[in-house]
């Protein structure tokens, strides 16, 4: 803006769409309106160019050129013939692009406890009765069988897995190898690490917001979560029970 004029240009090319000026403290703009160039853009282009075919692909929230192809087939009004061959969509190539899928994993231990897999879920929006708010579930690897603790605090998980560890252990005659977890503080913090590396233990953490690394733990936990959730609607259990159920699952 200089001397009380005003001039509005386009950001691609630069060229003047409209001119202004002020008057008494306000901008006054001298030109066509938006909606009126919209429509002169539209009268300029025949039906069924790539322009009007990408403005009606805008219209319909980047809707895909084949279900456009169905709405004009089925009779919607003011379609446009969309044409086979179109250029690629770059808004619709940074808006719905995703990650690449993991592949499954094929490898599997070959004696118990050689891996073992934890995962702390919650906190749980409905605590239970006896105030629990977290899962803490350790599966093995060569065997799936899963272990259950109900935890009150987060900071509980360090001493469940030296319980778990000791009984485990005991009960198994064999030692654990390896145990892999996500990067939450309760699996790394310096006493978690130095208790591994004192009894010998490996600890394998998955890259960071890639869950699916830790896949075993996670399936666990909706498994687990799907069977409460259906024992409950079963029998109209109130929700604040439902970590009970725990206890009576045989996973």
């Amino acid at each position: 803006m200089f001397d009380g004029k005003i001039e509005v240009r386009k950001a691609s090319d630069h060229s003047l769409v409209m001119r202004g000026i002020e008057e008494e403290r306000l901008l006054k703009l001298q030109g066509t309106s938006a909606r009126a160039q919209h429509f002169s853009y539209n009268a300029h282009h025949e039906e069924g160019t790539p322009p009007s075919s990408l403005l009606w692909h805008d219209r319909f929230g980047h809707l895909n050129y084949d279900s456009l192809r169905l709405l004009k087939k089925n009779g919607v009004a003011g379609l446009p013939t969309i044409p086979r061959k179109l250029k690629q969509c770059d808004a619709c190539i940074l808006g719905k692009h995703s990650k690449q899928s993991f592949h499954d994993s094929h490898s599997r231990a070959q004696r118990k406890l050689e891996l073992i897999h934890s995962n702390l879920y919650g906190p749980i929006l409905v605590p239970s009765a006896n105030g629990n708010k977290y899962i803490m579930t350790f599966i093995d690897d060569y065997t799936r069988m899963c272990w259950v603790y109900l935890l009150k605090n987060k900071s509980d998980a360090f001493q469940t897995f030296k319980n778990f560890h000791k009984w485990i252990e005991n009960d198994a005659q064999s030692h654990i190898g390896s145990i892999r977890t996500d990067n939450g503080k309760e699996y790394t913090s310096n006493e978690f690490e130095n208790y591994l590396h004192q009894h010998g233990i490996k600890h394998q953490t998955t890259v960071p917001y890639n869950p699916q690394q830790n896949g075993v733990a996670k399936r666990m936990n909706r498994t687990i979560l799907n069977m409460v959730r259906s024992m409950l609607f079963f029998k109209n259990v109130k929700i604040m029970f439902r970590l009970m159920l725990f206890h009576v699952l045989h996973i």
